[in-house]
């Protein structure tokens, strides 16, 4: 059994292994997932957030040690509060969006494995206190986002991955196809 991490801006989850297979959700920079069976140049994974599964391509992936997953699982990871934010290593620019997680944050800097990365943005550990008025101030930063199917980005969203997103930035990690089950019946 192995263990990755998103260590690009976004990551695309397929259906089945394949670049034109439906997309059915995305990983953010710093969400870090369990890979669940290899097939050529692809890893099935379970996120870890909300247990959804997919395929994601064999070079977007990265993978972390057991004892950094559980790490992860155990204690969470900063959030990112900015629409679009950039990381710093070794002179190079990374992006990253609203709500990727910046595991092992202290002192304005994130690791992941043995790369460590400045971010100079508004990082916040989300503490669990989803009152109305902070929820509808989360849901606000994703005003304007245009819809797309298994989109979980400003650039790109869907409606359970709005509802999931606005509630991570709160401190809650809700379940991705209990939320897709629900809205589905509400529609």
């Amino acid at each position: 059994m192995s263990f990755g991490i998103c260590e690009m801006s976004l990551v695309p989850m397929r259906r089945e292994p394949s670049h034109r297979s439906e997309l059915v959700s995305q990983i953010l920079f710093g969400e870090h997932y369990e890979v669940v069976e290899s097939q050529k140049e692809w890893f099935k994974i379970r996120t870890s957030h909300d247990g959804y599964e997919g395929f994601i391509a064999l070079n977007q992936h990265t993978e972390i040690s057991y004892n950094d997953f559980q790490f992860l699982q155990k204690n969470g990871a900063f959030v990112c509060f900015d629409l679009v934010q950039i990381l710093l290593h070794d002179n190079k620019i990374q992006t990253v969006i609203l709500g990727s997680a910046l595991p092992f944050f202290e002192n304005q800097h994130c690791r992941i494995n043995t790369r460590t990365y400045r971010f100079d943005g508004n990082a916040k550990f989300p503490q669990k206190a989803a009152t109305s008025a902070l929820l509808i101030e989360n849901a606000y930063m994703y005003l304007n986002a245009p819809y797309l199917w298994g989109g979980r980005s400003p650039f790109g969203i869907d409606c359970s991955g709005f509802t999931q997103l606005v509630y991570k930035l709160s401190g809650y990690s809700l379940c991705a196809m209990l939320l897709y089950k629900l809205n589905k019946e509400i529609l």
